[in-house]
């Protein structure tokens, strides 16, 4: 009998995150409430949560006032510092909550454009939690029923407004992603070559490189663009539409509608696009001959020493070298963590800032690479990147980082002072230091806008004499990036609206490029007397090196100045000076309580077979989660209950799942389980990824038998156990990232008892999987084997003592599929892709990326135990 499954109301969670904890290790926690938030955090952030809640019920107006909705709804906001990698997010399941990584931005980075680092990030956040709660007073109601995690605009906003929403509103001050020259070079990018994205396309269609990035800089864009043409009363309009009112109009037009794009702007959503087109695009001449190195690809952290130029490409998983002089290219080493910096000193060492792995959570790592042994040694130095070697061996300069605040650091051994002390609006980054130590530089960030600032030091007593800031001339802005070659030059880049482009400060002379070239001046550095760059482009990003002749990049030339910039090294932030008012420990229990709900219906042929409801519930620091739901169903007279609870206090996470179903096969019979599960993953810096996971339980069965009561004593019963252990490791390519090459191996182990009708002798088994592919090429091989008792494997899957299919890791295909099972099975797979075209279009409401043909073969193998083969 076939049945069909309606929920009444279907809820879309926007992101989808999945962390062991938000905290390790797990201590106590605190909360402070205002209005409208409870804000959670642990111990190192009292300071942050203080500051937060100084400002949160104001922004939160703030952004109902420009959205025309009013603040509803009461959140709560987690800070952790336990990410060294910024993030955060608005989750809207079970209830509306968001949480904020407490570590700091780098400036060369896109969310280097913000001017107070914690504040955008609430902001962002909270722009989410306001637009897509956007109701009407009938959602509202229904939501005060189900649960305020239903709203229209999780199911009616596109994934550019979506993100594009929150982009915009974070860059209404001038410093945000909708006003970084950064983020708008990709678009202007795009029209020079002619890939300007479509409409559809921004929403998240298109797969290709910059992945993710597009819909969040078109979208940032694009809502910026509309909020200045139609002003933000239309905008906020647009939103609303979002609502109720998705259901009853399309948001662009149709045969039948203008769609609620052109109610709202008066143009249709085509036009407004190419308006959108012509005032994004670069209104000056662009010299489009960009001398390439490199193949498209993602490219990170360039350095250079001598003759040879260092990178990370975060796609392929490994750093490069390349030899200006023969132009040869070579990988040294896998490197499958983000690396902020490659720092290399004259013996050929690298000095690496990375990341590393600690219970699942993202931490700063210093590592050393010797190339004469080919080992990497850890450099025992916390919470800090953007590290460069000084003068003096076994010292380093570096960006120490303090929650959301850098500060220019001095590194001898295990101790650190502090040079130049950063605030939530004062950032630093890329230190660089010149050949006898007696002058460092680094990039200084004050309320969003970026200089240069020069120090007298002493490195071998790591004191400061002096310090000066560069006056920029006002043709500079948006000022990223800094290197120092070995000749005492330093090189920057600054972008006003156009592309990035190069900035040279020698003798105190300053000389900047004026006429932009094709992909943009990004991580400039000097090699072998020429300078080489990063540029972005259309498809990827390649290694160029900058025109012998630069006549057409029209270099302007000025005296450099300098101003005292000593008030700047001793400035005290915000977070140092909030009162911690209102707090007290963190209460879990008012969490426990279900707070979203939604009704459950079946139908067959024969007209409703169950009815009931599923309910979530989970805390705001994320350690649990769990989903609870109960059917009645009316032919058997029963009730279907399901309870699923995972635990992420620890590593490994831990769950647990409780069922007790009705299911009909060929008559209806009762299906009863009991698991708990451990499972626990991690991650090498050289791309090896190590995982396991280990299970037990019970599962009972009893069929039932016509006109006697659902709940008949079970017949059959097995205890089960099992236990799996993975290891991979794959590479890819910009081109064929969702095919990427490397293998795959695991090992799993099962064993069950019977013990009804009677306790039997152990059933167990093994299964093992080798996979490889090296495109265009791609194998894979299973192999399972009883071991004791019963046990059998088949096309179809693992058959515990004869009695049902049960749970393994090879797929099951559809040309085998039957119910034979045997003691020892196996089967495997062999693909050719012959062809693969790249598409990216949009047919109606199609979207095709891409169209892929491969020819291969499969086959399987079971023997009996006499080893008689059986196979196909």
């Amino acid at each position: 009998m076939k049945r069909l499954t309606f929920l009444f109301f279907l809820v879309i969670a926007v992101t989808s995150h999945s962390h062991a904890d938000l905290y390790s290790p797990n201590r106590q926690l605190f909360e402070t409430k205002t209005k409208y938030f409870t804000i959670i955090f642990p111990e190192e952030s009292r300071a942050a949560a203080s500051y937060l809640a100084s400002f949160a019920d104001d922004t939160y107006m703030e952004l109902a006032r420009l959205l025309n909705t009013k603040p509803k709804i009461k959140m709560a906001v987690v800070i952790t510092p336990d990410s060294e990698e910024l993030n955060g997010y608005f989750n809207p399941l079970p209830y509306p909550h968001i949480v904020l990584y407490q570590a700091a931005i780098d400036i060369n980075s896109s969310l280097g454009s913000f001017d107070n680092n914690f504040y955008k990030l609430f902001y962002h956040e909270l722009a989410h939690a306001v637009s897509l709660t956007t109701r009407s007073m009938a959602e509202d109601v229904i939501a005060s029923i189900f649960g305020q995690a239903l709203s229209m605009p999780f199911l009616a906003a596109p994934y550019n407004f979506v993100e594009g929403v929150t982009v915009s509103l974070e860059s209404r001050n001038g410093h945000g992603r909708a006003m970084d020259p950064l983020v708008g070079a990709e678009l202007r990018q795009d029209i020079l070559e002619g890939r300007f994205k479509s409409f559809i396309q921004s929403m998240g269609s298109y797969d290709l490189y910059p992945f993710g990035a597009v819909y969040y800089h078109y979208g940032g864009y694009f809502s910026r663009f509309l909020q200045e043409r139609f002003g933000m009363e239309n905008y906020a309009r647009i939103w609303t539409r979002f609502g109720i009112g998705a259901l009853f109009s399309p948001f662009d037009r149709g045969l039948f509608s203008k769609g609620s794009f052109y109610k709202v702007f008066g143009i249709s959503l085509e036009e407004a696009w190419k308006d959108f087109s012509d005032w994004v695009a670069i209104k000056t001449p662009v010299v489009t001959s960009s001398q390439k190195l490199t193949e498209a690809s993602y490219m990170s952290a360039l350095a250079a020493s001598g003759t040879r130029l260092y990178w990370h490409d975060p796609v392929k998983g490994l750093v490069f070298s390349l030899d200006t002089e023969s132009k040869k290219q070579s990988p040294l080493f896998k490197a499958d963590k983000p690396v902020n910096r490659i720092d290399a000193s004259g013996d050929g060492r690298l000095l690496i800032s990375t990341q590393e792995e600690k219970a699942g959570l993202p931490r700063l790592a210093l590592k050393e690479w010797e190339p004469s042994k080919g080992i990497f040694t850890q450099i025992d130095i916390k919470s800090v990147r953007d590290a460069v070697y000084t003068p003096v061996p076994g010292t380093y300069l570096g960006i120490l980082t303090d929650g959301y605040m850098t500060h220019l650091g001095f590194f001898s051994g295990k101790s650190a002072r502090i040079l130049a002390k950063g605030t939530e609006s004062l950032s630093y980054a890329s230190p660089v230091i010149s050949k006898d130590g007696k002058e460092l530089f680094c990039l200084v960030k004050e309320n969003g806008t970026s200089s240069i600032l020069k120090i007298s030091f002493d490195s071998s007593l790591g004191e400061i004499n002096s310090a000066e800031r560069l006056v920029l001339p006002k043709a500079l802005s948006w000022i990223r990036y800094l290197s120092l070659s070995e000749n005492g030059t330093l090189s920057f880049a600054w972008d006003n609206d156009k592309l990035y482009r190069l900035v040279e400060l020698k003798n105190e002379k300053l000389s900047w490029q004026n006429m932009p070239i094709s992909g943009g001046v990004h991580y400039p550095v000097y090699a072998n007397g020429q300078i080489f760059y990063i540029g972005r482009f259309s498809q990827g990003q390649s290694l160029c090196s900058m025109p012998e002749d630069r006549t057409l990049l029209e270099f302007i030339e000025a005296e450099a100045q300098w101003e005292d910039a000593s008030g700047l090294l001793g400035r005290t932030s915000l977070f140092e000076k909030q009162a911690s008012t209102g707090i007290k420990p963190y209460n879990p229990l008012p969490w426990l309580l279900p707070r979203l709900w939604l009704p459950l219906a079946s139908v067959d042929s024969e007209g409703i077979s169950s009815f009931g409801a599923i309910t979530i519930i989970a805390d705001p620091i994320e350690s649990y989660s769990m989903t609870l739901s109960s059917e009645w169903n009316t032919r058997v007279e029963g009730l279907n209950t399901n309870l699923e609870l995972t635990m992420m206090l620890w590593q490994p996470s831990l769950s647990l799942k409780l069922a007790d179903n009705f299911v009909e096969a060929s008559s209806w019979f009762r299906l009863s389980e009991a698991f708990v599960g451990l499972e626990n993953q991690h991650s090498h810096f050289g791309g090896l990824r190590l995982g396991y996971n280990l299970s037990g339980g019970i599962a009972a069965y009893a069929r039932l038998e016509p006109g006697l009561s659902a709940y008949q004593p079970w017949t059959d019963a097995s205890l089960i156990a099992a236990g799996l252990l993975s290891l991979s490791y794959t590479k890819s390519s910009l081109e064929s990232y969702y095919e990427p090459n490397g293998y795959s191996a695991a090992l799993k182990l099962t064993g069950t008892n019977t013990i009804l009708p009677e306790i039997q002798s152990p059933d167990a088994g093994t299964e093992i999987k080798l996979a490889a592919a090296i495109q265009p090429f791609s194998a894979a091989f299973y192999a399972a084997a009883r071991l004791a008792g019963k046990l059998g494997y088949g096309p179809s899957g693992m058959f515990l003592s004869g009695i049902a299919p049960a749970s393994n890791f090879y797929p099951h295909w559809k040309e085998f599929m039957d119910l034979r099972h045997y003691p020892y099975y196996s089967q495997a797979e062999l693909s050719l892709k012959l062809l693969s075209f790249e598409i990216q279009r949009a047919m109606g409401s199609l979207y095709l990326n891409r169209l892929s043909f491969k020819a291969g073969s499969r086959a399987y193998a079971s023997f009996a135990e006499d080893f008689s083969a059986d196979s196909r």
